[in-house]
This record gives structure tokens, sequence and C-alpha cells, in this order.
């Protein structure tokens, strides 16, 4: 008969693997002066010299990342294993080490945390017990087999060896029983009695039934009966009632054998883990409030991240001089930046969480590749590289999935070439694989990011994809980074059906490659195809260029492009080799019709060669294009100071359609868009019609997310009433007909889920059209947002283009009657009129007030701020109208706002901390100063930043009371300087 002490130590082991997380992990005793395995996982080779470095020492030892250069890293088994995380820890017994644990997880750094190392500690003292009892099981065994002969002579031996297996039995920390096929017990220890309340007592002999309640002796016997019937270990948990104590209990029951290896009893382990479960609960409550502080943080973050690029979208159509365009570009830029860095960190929790999930909707790849430049070109630039798409002809260009997360990985991509490449280039390489033949609709694109960087080793290329990691530690403080966006990557990639790859030499430049498996766009769609420009690159059919570009790898790309559009091209390296070719050319009576010249090139620049070939240096005067990266102000004005005016100026990155539409045109062709507008009236002006006279229910409590929805929304003619909680949109719904609702969800007084559920209960708004506008970013807010009703989703910050094609998806087509519409119209004045009166929101203002100190614009005059005095006490106007993007009428209108809804706050804040409404009283000058920053009253807000954190640290009301009155008098002033806007 087997006994029970080897399936208690492999069900000990597995407890410890489950409470540490780790995946493989032995049990190791000290016998006879060495280490052997008495319970393992299969495939674990243990690592002897980290066992022996143990066993000799006493002490424990944690490797959080095994493959890190360390004193065991020769070690063959370590190697073997490919383990990440190791742990191996120490058994005493009596101040003597008894064994070892040693435990291994080969899919991650960093497993074993402290709480759970803290539990294995506490599960490993009462090992060193059950790892004793195997010894004695073991000299029991030994001694069984030297008594064999002498069994039926010396009974008392017997009895003497039964009562020592009792006595191990008893020592162990488990529960431990064995039934005879009959139901009945044949053996238990101390801790079973005790658990079924019969301390003391031998229970040999009673049944189930007779022991536990009988629901819960029916589930115990059944198992019982599985084991007898499948011959199989049966693991399951029970909460087991006794004594009117309850306790989460897990079970194992095993067959055990006779000589003959029939099953002839069953043995059972348990073991109490109420305590684990309760740590295992925590912990999943702790994960969830990580969850939730994610979900705030990224809302109180991308609300005035909103509110920026919002702004910025405005005044970017608001003609501006070239000047300002470049500032408010790169405010939108920065901003985007900033909101990527966001991203980042929300995504890593996305995949921790398990919850990244993929778009799929139609795009084109040009315009990823285009907004891969606005984000990479301007870093490129300043790095003096040259920055390259190199696109194969074949390469369908309207297809099928994530934009978004393409554009991603190709931005981390890119971003981390420039980022370690000091001079060269970057090359974007993308391919068609070649299909199977079976699929027309999908296509696998290879993408490869090529540099001619620092380079990589081996080692610095195997934990490359490991979040919070960067190539060593010197490069981590020269060029910082987060250490996400490559492993980030890494998990969208293989989400989109492929992996990154890496080739790299240190010094020699590396290359990122990954495939993506992407859908096809149908014909009848309309979509750019890869021969989009077709009509344009028609006109290239049988012309000679010349192509003048000191980077080889940009020329061979610009000849590629010529070569599939007919054309014949030849390249030339500099000025003076342009030259030259164009001198031969005319003798050889073959003349180049298009000269394509590079502006930025060493020695002889190219606006200086294009200044040499217009005057005729050399008998001709070819037609002459140009073309400038990123930052193309310098050229512009190189050429202006050089009075030359090209036939065409083509931005690097250099596209297939826009070198061939520009060729055409310097060759006398209309510019293909213009000719398209004439054609067809653009999608855009199509969905703007169909949003004319649309009456819409803005529900936001956020005055600067206000003004800018009422600003978007109002220009594409839409009629908007506001509404700053869900209690106000349910009162404006009872009273007039809307259309559609654009509901904000964190709000004060009835939030947007609530005010939705509400709204859905109601039969007559049954088929309203609600739909979220929220800057919860993180996986789940979507779902959470339809459970409560809502049809659709918008982020913040706004995508302008994706917001009005939500709308009009939605919007229904029946319209008002031009009563109603004139009537709502009047509401949404009152509406806004009231909104004003409501303090910003924080976060909106501080961010709005930190990119005004941070972007330059011109020291306002009178002709540049129309309704505006030259100057307004205590406020800074630079900063002001900075802060709405140069806008005068909007800052204006601000201003005015502030004038009626702050001239009280100082009483309203005394009145409020009179009653003990301390909660109230601190908001309403977090508001004031908020705001008051971005309007530029910089006394203001500093006075109400003191009064602020007095509040927060509790100072005296004597002490309160003074930065109070300081308040009061800067703000006193600043709205008398405001009268004289008059209303």
């Amino acid at each position: 008969m087997g006994t029970p002490a080897e399936p208690l130590l492999h069900e000990l082991l597995t407890l410890l693997l489950q409470q540490a997380g780790a995946q493989f992990g032995a049990l190791l005793r000290v016998q006879q002066s060495t280490l052997s395995s008495v319970a393992t996982t299969p495939d674990t080779p243990v690592p002897q010299s980290i066992v022996t470095h143990v066993w000799r020492s006493g002490e424990r030892m944690l490797l959080q990342d095994a493959l890190a250069p360390h004193s065991f890293t020769a070690d063959p088994a370590l190697a073997a294993s490919g383990a990440r995380s190791v742990l191996a820890l120490p058994i005493a017994r009596q101040a003597s080490v008894t064994g070892v644990l040693y435990l291994e997880h080969r899919g991650a750094t960093g497993v074993f945390t402290p709480a759970s190392v803290a539990v294995v500690e506490q599960l490993a003292a009462q090992a060193a017990i059950s790892l004793e009892a195997s010894r004695l099981y073991a000299e029991l065994a030994e001694q069984q087999r030297t008594l064999e002969t002498e069994v039926e002579a010396n009974t008392g031996e017997l009895k003497r060896s039964r009562h020592i297996l009792q006595t191990m039995i008893d020592g162990m920390p488990a529960m431990i029983s064995m039934k005879g096929l009959d139901g009945c017990y044949l053996l238990h220890n101390r801790h079973f009695a005790e658990q079924v309340g019969r301390a003391g007592e031998s229970l040999i002999g009673y049944r189930a039934d007779e022991l536990f309640e009988p629901e819960q002796a029916a589930r115990l016997t059944g198992r019982d009966d599985e084991v007898m019937r499948t011959g199989r270990i049966v693991r399951s948990e029970e909460n087991m009632v006794t004594l009117g104590h309850s306790a989460l209990v897990q079970i194992v029951k095993f067959p055990m054998l006779d000589a003959s290896g029939a099953i002839d009893a069953i043995g059972t382990i348990s073991m109490d883990v109420t305590e684990l479960n309760s740590a295992r609960i925590a912990a999943e409550a702790a994960a969830e409030a990580k969850s939730q502080f994610l979900a705030n943080m990224s809302h109180e973050i991308r609300t005035p991240m909103n509110a920026i690029l919002g702004m910025s979208h405005l005044a970017l159509r608001s003609g501006l001089n070239a000047q300002q365009q470049n500032y408010v570009q790169k405010v939108e830029y920065s901003a985007r930046s900033l909101l990527g860095l966001i991203d980042s960190i929300l995504d890593f929790s996305k995949i921790e969480a398990g919850k990244l999930e993929l778009e799929c909707r139609a795009f084109n790849l040009c315009e990823v590749l285009d907004n891969l430049d606005s984000v990479i070109g301007l870093q490129a630039e300043e790095k003096k590289l040259e920055l390259l798409f190199d696109i194969a002809p074949d390469v369908p260009t309207a297809l099928v999935g994530d934009p978004m997360r393409l554009g991603q990985v190709l931005t981390n991509l890119c971003n981390n070439a420039i980022k370690f490449t000091e001079r060269g280039e970057v090359v974007l390489r993308i391919d068609a694989v070649e299909p199977d033949g079976h699929d027309i609709y999908h296509a696998t694109l290879r993408f490869s990011m090529r540099d001619t960087g620092v380079g990589m080793s081996a080692a610095e290329r195997e934990r490359l994809f490991k979040p919070f990691t960067q190539a060593d530690p010197s490069t981590s403080r020269r060029y910082g980074g987060t250490g996400l966006g490559l492993a980030i990557s890494w998990q969208i990639v293989r989400l989109m059906g492929g992996h990154i790859e890496v080739d790299s030499i240190p010094g020699s430049g590396s290359t990122f490659s990954f495939d993506a498996r992407l859908g096809l766009q149908p014909a009848t769609t309309g979509a750019a195809s890869p021969n989009d420009a077709a009509t344009s690159a028609q006109r290239l059919r049988g012309k000679r260029l010349l192509l003048v570009d000191d980077n080889a790898t940009a020329c061979g790309i610009l000849m590629a492009m010529c070569d599939s559009a007919g054309g014949t091209a030849e390249s030339a390296r500099d000025a003076w080799d342009a030259m030259r070719a164009v001198t031969l050319a005319k003798d050889a009576r073959r003349p180049f019709d298009l000269v394509v010249i590079d502006g930025r090139m060493p020695g002889m620049d190219g606006a200086e060669c294009a200044q040499k070939l217009a005057r005729g240096a050399h008998g001709e005067r070819p037609v002459v294009l140009m073309c400038s990266p990123f930052a193309r102000d310098g050229l512009m004005k190189r050429l202006a100071a050089l009075q030359l005016v090209p036939a065409a100026v083509i931005a690097k990155p250099v596209m297939a359609g826009a070198l061939f539409d520009a060729c055409a045109h310097a060759l006398g062709a209309p510019p293909r868009e213009r000719a398209r507008r004439e054609a067809a009236p653009p999608a855009e002006a199509i969905q703007r019609a169909s949003l004319q006279g649309a009456h819409v229910l803005l529900v936001e409590d956020n005055p600067i997310n206000q003004e800018l929805a009422l600003e978007l929304l109002r220009e594409a003619g839409m009629v908007v009433a506001v509404a700053e909680n869900g209690r106000e949109a349910i009162t404006l719904l009872e009273r007039e007909a809307f259309d559609l609702v654009l509901m904000d969800c964190q709000m004060p007084v009835l939030d947007g889920y609530d005010a939705t559920r509400e709204i859905r209960r109601r039969p007559q708004w049954a088929d309203l059209p609600i739909i979220a506008m929220t800057a919860n970013a993180l996986s789940g807010d979507q779902r959470k947002a339809q459970e409560a009703g809502m049809n659709d989703h918008i982020a913040k910050p706004i995508d302008v283009d994706l917001m009005f094609d939500v709308i009009a998806r939605w919007l229904d087509t029946r319209r008002a009657a031009a009563a109603a519409a004139s009537a709502a119209i009047e509401a949404a004045q009152t509406s806004a009129t009231h909104a004003a009166n409501t303090a910003a929101n924080t976060a909106a203002v501080n961010a709005a007030a930190t990119a005004a100190r941070s972007t330059p614009v011109p020291t306002p005059t009178k002709a540049a701020t129309p309704g505006l005095p030259e100057e307004l006490p205590g406020i800074d106007m630079r900063i002001g109208l900075t802060s709405t993007a140069g806008n005068a009428k909007l800052y204006r209108r601000l201003l005015v706002k502030f004038r009626d809804s702050q001239a009280g706050v100082a009483s309203a804040f005394r009145g409020a901390m009179a009653n003990g409404d301390y909660a109230t009283a601190t908001r309403l000058i977090h508001d004031l100063r908020a705001i008051a920053g971005t309007l530029g009253a910089h006394v203001v807000e500093e006075h109400a930043r003191v009064l602020e954190a007095a509040c927060r640290d509790g100072e005296s009301v004597e002490q309160i009371e003074v930065l109070t009155a300081r308040v009061a008098e800067a703000l006193t002033s600043v709205i008398a300087g405001l009268a004289a806007l008059g209303s």
C-alpha cells in the first residue's frame, strides 16, 4: 500500500507554485550531506550552483532577471531552462537547513513580488515539517524493507512503525486521511480530527456522513467515487463549516495502490487556504483600484489636452500668418507628443490587463505616413538626418485595420531610430509580401525601419522588448525615454498577425522589421489604390529627369519612382555634378525636361544651384523643382532672397503621388487635387451639408470644452443647446426636441452614465441618439457607455473629422420645423450664458496656462486685437491671447465671462468657510486660480494659489482671512479694469 507522503510533497509543491506565481519548481531534501530532489515539476533542471549556495549559506536567492549577469550565469541547468525569474529559499527546522525550495518562471521577469515571497516563506516553514516527514517516510520505507522478513515475528516493531507514521502525519500542517473502499476511515491525523470538531478522538471506522453535513458529505463521497472510477487524482475547493467556523479548503484526493497495482484505499490531503484566498482577493482589489486610478488620471489629463488640441485646430483655420501658423502647429505637435506619452502608459496598463484591442476601419496608408512625418519630421530635421520613405510600387494603400495603432508602431520605431542616430539617414521601406493566391481580401505588408545609428550588441537585443528598459544605463541617461515604446509595439504587431525582428551590428545601425496583415478596401469604395496618381504619372512617360541629391538612398528612391512612371532619370550627387550633367545633356541634344534638386546639400546648396541654372549660366533654363524636409521656412527664405520661384517645392520624405503631381503641374497640368474638387464635391462638404440645422444638446460642465464644442458644432451649421450636468440635460429634453445628445461622462450633480440610464427609461427618448464625449480612454470605457445606453463614443482630445463622422452617422434625417429651430437657438444662447457662470475645470485651465507660458506669440496691438484695449490692469494679454491661439474675439468673450462670473468669488468663499463647507470653498478658489492663470491675471493667480495651499494644509482661520483679503484686493482691481470691455 502506498503512503500519503509522496503525494503530499507534490501537492505542497503545487501549492507553493500557485502562491508564488511560478511555473516550475522542485523540493530538495538534505540527506546524508547531499541534496536530493523529493518533488519536482516535469522538465525542471535544477541549477546545482544556486541550490547548493542556498543550502550552505542559509540565505534566500532571488533573481528578478535571471538573464542579467550574475554569479550563477554559467550554470548549465539555468541556461537550459531559459528561466527569467528565479527564487530559491532555505527550508530550516530547528535552526538547521533541512532542504531547499527552488521556483522559477520562464516567461517574465520580476514575477516574485515581496508579497508572494513573504507568503512562500511562511509556507516554507511548514514545508520543513513536510520534508522532515518525507525523510522519516524514507527511513520508514528502509526500515520496512529491512524488517520485511521479520514482520510476523516482530509485531511490536510493526506497531512502532505505525506509531511513527501516525506521529509524522500528525506533525504535518495539512489535514490527512485515508478511507477504505467501503467508505470507512482507516487513518487520519490530528488536524483532520480538529477540523471536523472531534479533537483528540479516533475517527477510524467512521464514515463521511457521520462527520459532515449531509450535502458536504455527499460531495466528498462523490469525489471518492470519481477517484475509484478513474484512478486519477481529483482536486477541488470546498467551503467547510464545522463548529460554526467556515474555512476555504483545497482538497486533493488520490488513489492508493496495493502490491498488485489495484486501488485499495483513497488518500486525502486538505489545506486551509482561507488567508491565502483573502490575500488574493486583496491583490485583485488593488489591481482594480489601480485600473480605476488610471481611468481617472486619463480623464483628468485628456480633458485639458482636448482644449489645447481643439483650440489649436480652430486657430489653424482662422487665417494666421506664416509665423503664427508655424507656432501653433508646433504647439499642436507637442501636445500630440504629450498625448502619445500618456497613451503609452495607458496602453501598457491595457497590455498588463490583456485588454489591448485593435480597431477595424478603412484608412489610407499615405495618411498614416503623412502623420508619421508630421510627428517625427521635425526631430529628423533638427538632427540634420535624412528621413526617407521607400514604398514599393505594388503596395496597396486603401486598407482596412487600425491606422492609429499602425502609426503608433511606426512612430515608436522611427522615433527610436532618430534618437540613436547622430548622422546619416532613417529609411522606412514598405513591401507587399507575396500573397498565398487564395485570400483576395487581405494583404500582408512588410515594414522595415533602417537607420545608420549606434547599433546594438546581441545582449542588448535580447532585452530590447522588456518594458521600462533601454539598451544600457548610459544610453538611458543620454537618450531618456520610458522604455515602453518597443514593448507596446511588440504587442501591437503580435495582434496584427506578425512579430518584430531586429538586425543590428554595433556601430553600423539597426533595422527593425515586422509584418502586418491588413484588409483591402473594395474597389467600389473609390479609395486610393497603388496607382492613385496614375494620371499625373502618365505625364512623366518619356520625360527626362535629373535628380540632384547628395544622399544616395534618396536618389535611388526617386529614380525608382520615375522608372515606375515610365520616365528616364539620371542622378547627380551635388550641385557641380548637376550643372555638368545639364551641360552634357544639352550638348547631346537630349536636355532634361525637369531637374529635381534637394534644398539642403553640402557645399553649394540646392537654392544656389537652382539660381545658376535659372540664370542660364550654361545656356539653358530647365524646369526646376525643389525638395525640402519638414522645416521648409529656411529654404523658402533662401529662395526669396535669391528671387527664385521654383515650379514646385516637394516635401521630404517624398511620396510618389506628391512627386508625380508636382512634376505634372510643372509640365503644365492643373493640380490633381483641384481637378478632383472640380469633378465632385469633397466628402467633407457632403458630410457638413448633412449636419446643417441639426438640433444638438451638448452636455458638458467644463466651460473651456463648452466653448470649443460650440465653435465646432455651430461652424458646421448645427443648432446647439448646452447643459452643465445630466440633470439639466433631462430638464432641457423635457422642454425641447433634439436630434442628438453629446454627453460628457464625468459631471457634478448627475453624471453622463446615470443621466443616460434615466433618459432611456422614458419611452419618448428610446431612439434618441446619445453619444459619449469623454476623456476616459482606457479599455472598457466604450463598453461602459454602451451598457448605460449610449449609442457611440467620441474620445477627447477630439478628432474633429471623426466627431463629425460619428454625429452624421447617428443624426436623425428628420429636421425640426423652422419654428422649433428658432426656439432651439434661443435656448442654446440662454444655456451658453448660464454655462459661463460655472467655474472652469481645473485640469483644463492649468494645461492651457502651461501652454500659454511656453508658446511665444507677438505682443498684441490694437490692430492685432480688435475689440480689446491696448492693456488691461493686472492682466498679461500676451499670455491670455496665447491660451486662445490668438483668437481675440474668443479671448474677449472669456474675459467678460471671467468678470461676470468671478467678481463675487471672495464673498462666496467666505460664506462657504463660515458654513463649514470646506470642499466648496476650496473648489471655488482652486477654479479662480486656474482660470486667472489662463487669462493672464497672474497676481490673482498667485494669491489664489497661496490661499488654496493654506486651505489644503489646514492653516488657521486668521491666516486664511488675511490671504482671502489679498485675493479679493487683486481680483477687485482686475474686475474693475475689465469693466471697460462692456457687455
